[in-house]
């Protein structure tokens, strides 16, 4: 018995170096530190640590007799992933990996067995722009969209609700005065189609509440910006014909799309008291 246990540890020694040697190392990140009855296994007999943490998976050697590679917990903090095991709702498919999982924007549990280990998150708390009716969602992508996919085009993604958007258009960001306006006073600051992203990387406001006008539209001078405020008459063109907000605010001018015939980009005044 002896001689087992001195060899059971020279084993046990030998896979810990191998794992230094291999890049990896025995995990102390909290999605990886469980009771080791609670492991599960994510590989095959003599799996590499490397083959191992490739498929997002856990890998510690220290103990025997239970799984080395095993599916981790959900990282701490994931609040958007936090929700009873029976409202969850698949994203994935039979087998399929952490890294897959989690590259589509979802999230993976296997602590709980008869429900789905890859499933879509809940709406990040604090989200206020995609905090509304379910009735009022305006569809953002397309049918199987990822939430990786829907998200990198600055929409909303929530999984919670059948029968409507999961993918949809956000409101305005609240506080944003600049883009506050009666509905009919917006003028197109984009084309047909364009992205959220897209729209506010231009510095244009994005808002889909409202259909038959623009979503994406120029925003109004901020207000306080005594610089910029000027009889239109008097504005002298600070850019070319179709400059941007962003293009033109970055030259340290003034941006303005209320009136027509007149400059939209525009030299500020002197600021007050300088």
């Amino acid at each position: 018995m002896e001689e087992k246990g001195v060899w059971l540890l020279v084993v046990v020694l030998v896979l810990e170096c191998r794992i230094l040697i291999e890049g990896g190392e025995i995990p102390s990140a909290g999605e990886c530190a469980m009771d080791v009855k609670e492991r599960k296994d994510c590989g095959y007999a003599g799996i590499s640590v490397k083959d191992c943490t490739s498929k997002g998976c856990c890998f510690d050697a220290k103990f025997p007799n239970v799984p080395w590679c095993f599916y981790p917990h959900l990282k701490k903090g994931a609040d958007e992933c936090a929700m009873d095991s029976m409202e969850r709702k698949d994203c994935g498919y039979a087998g399929i990996s952490v890294k897959d999982c989690t590259s589509k924007g979802c999230c993976f549990d296997a602590k709980y067995p008869g429900v789905p280990w890859c499933f879509y998150p809940h709406l990040k708390k604090g989200a206020g722009e995609c905090a509304m009716d379910v009735k009022e969602r305006k569809d953002c992508g397309y049918a199987g969209i990822s939430v990786k996919d829907c998200t990198s085009k600055g929409c909303c993604f929530d999984a919670k609700y059948p029968g409507v958007p999961w993918c949809f258009y956000p409101h305005l960001k609240k506080g944003a005065d600049e883009c506050a306006m009666d509905s009919m006073e917006r003028k197109d600051c984009g084309y047909a189609g364009i992205s959220v992203k897209d729209c506010t990387s231009k510095g244009c406001c994005f808002d889909a509440k409202y259909p038959g006008v623009p979503w994406c539209f120029y925003p109004h001078l901020k207000k306080g910006a005594g610089e910029c405020a000027m009889d239109v008459k008097k504005r002298k063109d600070c850019g070319y014909a179709g400059i941007s907000v962003k293009d033109c605010t970055s030259k340290g001018c003034c941006f303005d799309a209320k009136y027509p015939s007149v400059p939209w980009c525009f030299y500020p005044h002197l600021k007050k008291d300088y």
